[in-house]
């Protein structure tokens, strides 16, 4: 049967707020957006464009759905792209819906009327509503103008107390969300008060997102009380380019913040994806990061200061410090020279074995990187490093940087590790042969992981690639649970040929939703699920 609890939505599709309005049952769920073209936009939506950018603006009351699926704040008046004209088009992202936070829950007030300028150049939202209380009212007028040939949306909306009693501390913001996670920014604020945006690096485009407002110490809106009558405006901009460097550099001057050029440069490195990644030294926060496969100098806009420049070059990691000054500067990540490692994990009767083999660099050897699934493609960025391998049942060649490293063989908790230490030279191949044993008795056990991701959802491997890593580990039985997503390993358990090593189990993880903030408050894992139950249906949950 379909695991399906009763999903309560909060949602008016006239000018109400989603808490103060009728509850209602939302039956269908949408699949994960794919991109179209510009003469295929969503029927009825409106269209801000100069000839050169382009702006979807969403023209009806239809729940905004987060990365796993469940709606949050209303699409109705809110952009929902921002690319150059004929880039193709998705509705991953949802930018100007007014947010209210109220005494300990958060109101997302539904625009009821969306106009579009006759130049085509700017949109006029409305949204009204009241705090639970007729007398409290209010209305939320937002403007999004497109400056013409900039790449970049003037954002204002002002919040207007529409009823006869003060509002008193409401605090007052723009949803944004892009569905994706790899990027930068926010920063902590005592540090760094003026870099108030988040960056989203998106394949062929970056986004920036710029709050020009005011925050508290802890980075939050400021709270307001408005008397009747009185109004309170906010600003913001949205910013978007295909070079994430020059992208930064029209960020500050947003800003009004002090920075200066920077050249990246890069030596030994060819075509090939490649990560680099600045860090305020100091505080360790990511003022810039990008994947990319142009081995060409790389121009990046910083603020005085001092940065750590990490260039992963998959699997090797080039690291310099940069002082940022007000003159233009330059720093140089070099890409050393590789050898080859072939590995094989056997057991004591010298059959191959599922195993795991980790490599860690002895000083002043880093430790390696291996690729792992583009970011900017899949919107993850859960994987944070990733140094080691599976050879499965099969000897693995693997390439590493010039140094010298020690390298652990392991089968989880049930087998005896086996280390070697090994100097790899330039392209030079290196034989290495591990051996592990079973030195704990599990006769009449089963080892289960019941609690695992991929792609799918949240997670940064593959199906295949985790069905391997769960092999190598010992586990004999998997349950595939995927946030909101019955994932089925049976199809990557046979791809690998690894039939006998490994039993799936359908499942999936489900999260409670709470209607006052729609934070997750409560995760747990639902299984078994049957085969056709597999996809984005799996359960949908939200309390009041």
């Amino acid at each position: 049967m379909k695991a399906r609890t009763s999903l309560l939505l909060l949602l008016t599709t006239v000018a109400t707020a989603y808490s103060a309005g009728p509850t209602i049952e939302v039956s269908e769920r949408r699949e994960k957006p794919a991109a179209i073209s510009d003469n295929a936009l969503p029927t009825g939506d409106h269209l801000l464009t100069d000839g050169k950018f382009v702006a979807v603006v969403g023209a009806s009351p239809r729940p905004h759905l987060d990365f796993y699926g469940f709606p949050t704040t209303n699409d109705y008046g809110s952009i929902l792209d921002f690319r150059h004209r004929g880039a193709g088009f998705d509705d991953g992202v949802t930018i100007g819906s007014p947010v209210l936070a109220f005494e300990s829950r958060l109101i997302y007030p539904v625009h009821s009327s969306v106009e579009v300028a006759d130049d085509g150049m700017s949109i006029h939202a409305v949204a009204t509503g009241d705090l639970d209380d007729p007398q409290r009212s209010f209305e939320v007028s937002t403007t999004f103008a497109l400056r013409p040939g900039a790449g970049i949306i003037d954002v204002k909306s002002r919040l207007l107390n529409t009823g006869t009693k003060i509002l008193e501390r409401v605090r007052f913001s723009l949803h944004d969300e892009a569905k994706r996670y790899y990027g930068y920014g926010p920063y902590v604020t005592s540090r760094h008060q003026k870099f108030r945006f988040q960056v989203v690096p998106r394949p062929g485009s970056s986004l920036g997102w710029v709050d020009l407002n005011p925050r508290n110490e802890d980075g939050d809106p400021l709270r307001v009380s408005l008397a009747p009558g009185k109004a309170h405006e906010i600003r913001y901009a949205l910013t978007v380019d295909g070079d994430s460097g020059r992208l930064l550099a029209t960020i500050y001057r947003l800003l009004d913040v002090e920075a200066t050029p920077v050249v990246i440069r890069f030596e030994d490195l060819d075509a090939g994806l490649h990560e680099v990644v600045i860090r305020d030294t100091a505080g360790g926060s990511v003022f810039f990061r990008t994947f990319r496969d142009d081995p060409s100098p790389l121009t990046v806009t910083l603020p005085p200061g001092t940065y750590t420049v990490t260039g992963n070059f998959f699997p090797a990691v080039a690291e310099t410090v940069l002082t940022v000054g007000r003159e233009a500067t330059e720093c140089t990540l070099e890409n050393p020279a590789r050898g080859r490692v072939r590995v094989a994990v056997r057991d004591k009767t010298d059959n191959p074995v599922p195993g795991k083999l980790t490599f860690f660099g002895l000083h002043p050897t880093p430790p390696p990187y291996f690729q792992p699934h583009d970011p900017i493609k899949s919107g993850l960025a859960w994987e944070r490093f990733k140094n080691s391998v599976f050879p499965a049942l099969a000897d693995l060649e693997v390439e590493l940087p010039v140094g010298r490293y020690l390298v652990t063989a392991s089968r989880g908790p049930e087998h005896t590790l086996d280390q070697k230490v090994v100097e790899v030279f330039a392209d030079q191949l290196t034989e290495l042969r591990f051996l592990v044993e079973r030195v704990v008795d599990t006769n009449g056990m089963v080892a289960v992981d019941a609690h695992m991701h991929t792609l799918k959802s949240d997670g940064s491997v593959t199906e295949e690639e985790r069905v391997i890593s769960l092999i190598a580990e010992g586990i004999e039985v998997a349950v595939a649970t995927d946030h909101f997503y019955a994932n089925d390993y049976a199809p990557a358990v046979e791809a690998t040929g690894l039939d006998d090593w490994l039993k799936v189990v359908i499942g999936s993880e489900i999260s409670i939703r709470s209607s006052l903030d729609y934070e997750y408050t409560l995760d747990f894992n639902l299984w078994p699920l049957g085969p056709g139950e597999s996809g984005w249906n799996a359960v949908e949950t939200l309390v009041e």
